[in-house]
């Protein structure tokens, strides 16, 4: 079993990784709506599944942290503020 700080680095690269794939869907859907590409349209509309994916796998392992180390303070801090996170750049990308 891992340690909670070794579990935090793995929730906030995950977190990190989700910030990147939204980030690159937006590029994309800008790119695909300013160009009128629907091939590039229909590319970030299948690529939601992975955002949806790694959206569940962050939640699934947030809730698994809380309830495996009972976070105080900070790590709690971190914990809620990573599923807020999560929450909003899901409905982003």
């Amino acid at each position: 079993m891992i340690n909670i700080e070794e579990q935090r680095v793995v929730l906030s690269k995950n977190g990190e990784e989700m910030l990147n794939l939204v980030y690159k869907q937006v590029q994309l859907a800008y790119e695909a709506f300013t160009s009128f590409d629907t091939d590039l349209a229909e590319e970030v509309i299948l690529k939601e599944n992975r955002v949806n994916a790694l959206d569940l796998r962050i939640e699934k392992d947030t809730d698994h942290f809380i309830a495996l180390y009972s976070p105080v303070a900070t790590d709690l801090r971190f914990s809620l503020a990573l599923l807020k996170i999560n929450y909003n750049l899901e409905r982003i990308g």
